[in-house]
């Protein structure tokens, strides 16, 4: 008696079994993240749901360097970030890599922030990019500690006082510290 599914939902199946025997395990495992955003599912139990159905478990490498361990997976979660190798053996942020496909370019020294806060919703609309003096100002004000509904104030004082600090070179005295604790 077949055992019921109990991991994957029968479009992620398909996926699965359409590509098992086209790509890497890792390459696999990157591709299904990205299009079910299933992070709690590993390449490795992939690669064994693929053996257990009898079906080819990803492209092998011949001679001697198919039993040598890789150094790193090919995606892996890196202070709350997926990131994943690029094809060239850099790993990257995958949000800078969907951002880069759709928008274009990162400028050095700027930053991806989530707007709705979910490090893992790869939209490029849900970010936005910010420079590297701006994403200061924002981990000086009470940005990352204040509830939901007051965080895009939060943000317009902060980035007024940005602004105001890019055009005449001096800061702008908000008082931030008291968001969302009540005045007695």
């Amino acid at each position: 008696m077949k055992r019921p599914n109990a991991i994957f939902a029968e479009a992620e199946l398909q996926f699965v079994k359409v590509r098992a025997g086209t790509m890497k395990n890792v390459d696999l495992h990157a591709a299904f993240v990205m299009q079910f955003n299933r992070l709690d599912i590993t390449a490795t139990q992939i690669k064994n749901y693929c053996r257990c159905r009898g079906w080819p478990r990803g492209l092998r490498r011949s001679g001697k360097a198919r039993w040598r361990r890789a150094a790193r997976s090919r995606s892996y979660l890196h202070d709350g970030c997926l990131e994943v190798d690029d094809g060239s053996g850099r790993y990257r942020q995958m949000q800078r890599i969907m951002w880069e496909e759709i928008v274009g370019p990162i400028p050095e020294g700027s930053y991806l922030m989530p707007l709705n806060g979910d490090k893992f919703d790869f939209d490029p609309f849900n970010w936005i990019m910010l420079s590297s003096s701006m994403m200061n100002r924002l981990r000086q004000s009470p940005f990352f500690t204040a509830p939901p509904e007051l965080r895009s104030t939060v943000f317009a004082a902060a980035k007024l006082k940005q602004a105001l600090r890019d055009r005449t070179g001096r800061t702008l005295q908000i008082r931030l510290d008291r968001v969302g604790k009540k005045h007695s």
